[in-house]
Protein backbone atom coordinates (compact mmCIF):
# COMPACT_ATOMS: atom_id res chain seq x y z
CA UNK A 1 0.00 0.00 0.00
CA UNK A 2 1.42 3.34 -1.02
CA UNK A 3 -0.17 6.26 0.81
CA UNK A 4 0.46 9.61 -0.81
CA UNK A 5 0.93 12.15 2.00
CA UNK A 6 0.09 14.99 -0.36
CA UNK A 7 -3.53 13.71 -0.46
CA UNK A 8 -4.00 14.06 3.29
CA UNK A 9 -6.51 16.75 4.09
CA UNK A 10 -5.32 18.79 7.06
CA UNK A 11 -6.16 22.25 8.34
CA UNK A 12 -8.84 24.43 6.76
CA UNK A 13 -10.02 24.16 3.16
CA UNK A 14 -12.96 24.63 0.79
CA UNK A 15 -14.40 22.03 -1.60
CA UNK A 16 -16.65 22.37 -4.61
CA UNK A 17 -19.87 20.37 -5.11
CA UNK A 18 -17.87 17.42 -6.50
CA UNK A 19 -15.59 17.15 -3.44
CA UNK A 20 -12.55 18.69 -5.13
CA UNK A 21 -10.37 20.85 -2.92
CA UNK A 22 -10.20 24.53 -3.94
CA UNK A 23 -6.65 25.87 -3.55
CA UNK A 24 -6.35 28.71 -1.05
CA UNK A 25 -4.30 31.86 -1.37
CA UNK A 26 -0.97 31.63 0.50
CA UNK A 27 -1.20 35.05 2.14
CA UNK A 28 -4.79 34.56 3.37
CA UNK A 29 -5.60 31.21 5.02
CA UNK A 30 -9.33 31.91 4.95
CA UNK A 31 -10.41 34.11 2.02
CA UNK A 32 -13.70 35.97 2.37
CA UNK A 33 -15.11 34.63 -0.91
CA UNK A 34 -14.27 31.42 -2.71
CA UNK A 35 -15.67 31.09 -6.20
CA UNK A 36 -17.29 27.69 -6.66
CA UNK A 37 -17.09 26.73 -2.97
CA UNK A 38 -19.81 24.43 -1.64
CA UNK A 39 -18.40 23.15 1.66
CA UNK A 40 -15.92 24.52 4.20
CA UNK A 41 -13.81 21.94 6.08
CA UNK A 42 -11.84 22.15 9.34
CA UNK A 43 -9.61 19.19 10.26
CA UNK A 44 -7.11 19.37 13.11
CA UNK A 45 -6.00 15.77 13.74
CA UNK A 46 -4.94 16.00 17.34
CA UNK A 47 -8.58 16.78 18.11
CA UNK A 48 -9.60 13.88 15.88
CA UNK A 49 -12.61 15.87 14.72
CA UNK A 50 -13.49 17.02 11.24
CA UNK A 51 -16.17 19.66 10.89
CA UNK A 52 -17.89 20.26 7.55
CA UNK A 53 -19.71 23.53 6.92
CA UNK A 54 -21.86 24.54 3.97
CA UNK A 55 -20.42 27.65 2.32
CA UNK A 56 -22.90 30.30 1.13
CA UNK A 57 -21.74 32.92 -1.37
CA UNK A 58 -23.50 36.23 -2.07
CA UNK A 59 -25.09 34.95 -5.29
CA UNK A 60 -26.66 32.06 -3.37
CA UNK A 61 -28.09 34.48 -0.78
CA UNK A 62 -29.54 36.80 -3.45
CA UNK A 63 -31.19 34.06 -5.51
CA UNK A 64 -32.50 31.86 -2.68
CA UNK A 65 -36.28 31.52 -2.41
CA UNK A 66 -36.13 30.64 1.35
CA UNK A 67 -38.60 27.77 1.06
CA UNK A 68 -40.06 26.61 4.37
CA UNK A 69 -38.47 23.16 3.98
CA UNK A 70 -35.05 24.85 4.49
CA UNK A 71 -36.03 26.81 7.63
CA UNK A 72 -34.28 25.74 10.84
CA UNK A 73 -35.47 27.18 14.13
CA UNK A 74 -32.99 29.19 16.24
CA UNK A 75 -33.24 28.06 19.84
CA UNK A 76 -30.58 30.29 21.42
CA UNK A 77 -32.57 33.53 21.36
CA UNK A 78 -33.53 35.57 24.42
CA UNK A 79 -37.06 35.30 25.76
CA UNK A 80 -39.60 37.23 23.71
CA UNK A 81 -37.88 36.68 20.35
CA UNK A 82 -38.29 34.07 17.65
CA UNK A 83 -35.99 33.31 14.76
CA UNK A 84 -34.92 30.88 12.10
CA UNK A 85 -32.28 30.51 9.41
CA UNK A 86 -32.38 29.19 5.88
CA UNK A 87 -30.14 26.13 5.67
CA UNK A 88 -29.91 26.57 1.88
CA UNK A 89 -28.30 30.04 1.90
CA UNK A 90 -27.52 30.92 5.54
CA UNK A 91 -29.82 33.96 5.73
CA UNK A 92 -31.64 34.64 9.01
CA UNK A 93 -34.84 36.21 10.34
CA UNK A 94 -35.30 37.37 13.93
CA UNK A 95 -38.54 38.96 15.17
CA UNK A 96 -40.29 39.69 18.44
CA UNK A 97 -42.63 36.85 19.35
CA UNK A 98 -45.74 38.72 18.15
CA UNK A 99 -44.37 40.02 14.81
CA UNK A 100 -45.14 38.25 11.51
CA UNK A 101 -42.22 36.87 9.49
CA UNK A 102 -42.48 39.07 6.39
CA UNK A 103 -40.24 38.85 3.33
CA UNK A 104 -37.06 40.60 4.54
CA UNK A 105 -34.14 38.34 5.46
CA UNK A 106 -30.80 39.35 6.97
CA UNK A 107 -27.62 38.20 5.20
CA UNK A 108 -26.77 35.91 8.11
CA UNK A 109 -23.55 33.93 7.96
CA UNK A 110 -21.40 32.67 5.08
CA UNK A 111 -21.02 29.18 6.60
CA UNK A 112 -23.45 26.91 8.44
CA UNK A 113 -22.58 23.63 10.15
CA UNK A 114 -23.33 20.54 8.06
CA UNK A 115 -21.79 17.59 9.94
CA UNK A 116 -19.08 16.69 12.47
CA UNK A 117 -16.93 13.60 12.11
CA UNK A 118 -15.36 12.29 15.30
CA UNK A 119 -12.83 9.50 15.52
CA UNK A 120 -12.01 7.78 18.78
CA UNK A 121 -8.69 6.13 19.37
CA UNK A 122 -9.18 3.15 21.62
CA UNK A 123 -9.57 -0.61 21.73
CA UNK A 124 -5.93 -1.36 20.92
CA UNK A 125 -5.45 1.15 18.12
CA UNK A 126 -3.04 3.33 20.11
CA UNK A 127 -0.14 0.91 19.69
CA UNK A 128 -0.51 0.84 15.89
CA UNK A 129 -0.77 4.64 15.65
CA UNK A 130 2.27 5.08 17.88
CA UNK A 131 4.18 2.50 15.83
CA UNK A 132 3.29 4.43 12.66
CA UNK A 133 4.55 7.67 14.22
CA UNK A 134 7.65 6.10 15.78
CA UNK A 135 8.67 4.46 12.50
CA UNK A 136 9.34 7.89 11.00
CA UNK A 137 6.93 7.24 8.12
CA UNK A 138 4.35 9.67 9.58
CA UNK A 139 4.14 12.42 12.14
CA UNK A 140 1.63 11.82 14.92
CA UNK A 141 -0.90 14.11 13.22
CA UNK A 142 -0.50 12.29 9.90
CA UNK A 143 -0.77 8.86 11.57
CA UNK A 144 -4.02 9.89 13.27
CA UNK A 145 -5.51 11.19 10.02
CA UNK A 146 -4.42 8.08 8.08
CA UNK A 147 -5.94 5.78 10.71
CA UNK A 148 -9.16 7.81 10.96
CA UNK A 149 -9.67 7.80 7.17
CA UNK A 150 -8.51 4.26 6.38
CA UNK A 151 -11.06 1.59 5.43
CA UNK A 152 -11.14 -1.83 7.10
CA UNK A 153 -8.65 -3.50 4.78
CA UNK A 154 -6.21 -0.56 4.91
CA UNK A 155 -6.38 -0.69 8.71
CA UNK A 156 -5.53 -4.39 8.59
CA UNK A 157 -2.62 -3.76 6.22
CA UNK A 158 -1.33 -0.99 8.48
CA UNK A 159 -1.72 -3.24 11.53
CA UNK A 160 0.17 -6.04 9.75
CA UNK A 161 2.97 -3.71 8.68
CA UNK A 162 3.48 -1.90 12.00
CA UNK A 163 3.01 -4.90 14.34
CA UNK A 164 5.46 -7.04 12.34
CA UNK A 165 2.76 -9.42 11.17
CA UNK A 166 1.21 -10.08 14.59
CA UNK A 167 -2.12 -8.47 13.65
CA UNK A 168 -3.98 -7.77 10.40
CA UNK A 169 -3.09 -9.21 7.02
CA UNK A 170 -0.73 -8.34 4.16
CA UNK A 171 -1.74 -6.30 1.16
CA UNK A 172 -3.17 -8.28 -1.81
CA UNK A 173 -3.64 -11.41 0.34
CA UNK A 174 -6.81 -13.52 0.20
CA UNK A 175 -8.29 -11.67 3.19
CA UNK A 176 -7.47 -8.34 1.53
CA UNK A 177 -9.37 -9.38 -1.62
CA UNK A 178 -12.34 -10.74 0.36
CA UNK A 179 -12.77 -7.54 2.38
CA UNK A 180 -13.74 -5.34 -0.58
CA UNK A 181 -13.83 -2.09 1.44
CA UNK A 182 -12.47 0.94 -0.38
CA UNK A 183 -11.09 4.29 0.77
CA UNK A 184 -9.02 7.08 -0.81
CA UNK A 185 -5.80 5.18 -0.03
CA UNK A 186 -6.66 1.94 -1.84
CA UNK A 187 -9.37 2.75 -4.40
CA UNK A 188 -6.83 2.86 -7.25
CA UNK A 189 -5.33 -0.51 -6.23
CA UNK A 190 -8.62 -2.45 -6.24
Amino acid sequence: MNIDKSKLKLGIWYEDVYGNRIPSMDDEPEPVTKVGAHTYHVCFPLRITEEVFTYHDEYNKETCKHKRKWWRKDRDLIKGYKGHHCSNCGCTQVRKWWQPWGRKWDTGTSITPLINFNSSIGGGNESIILAMANSGDYTLSEALVVWANACERCMNVLAYKYTNGEDGYPEFSDEWNKCRTVCDFCKEES
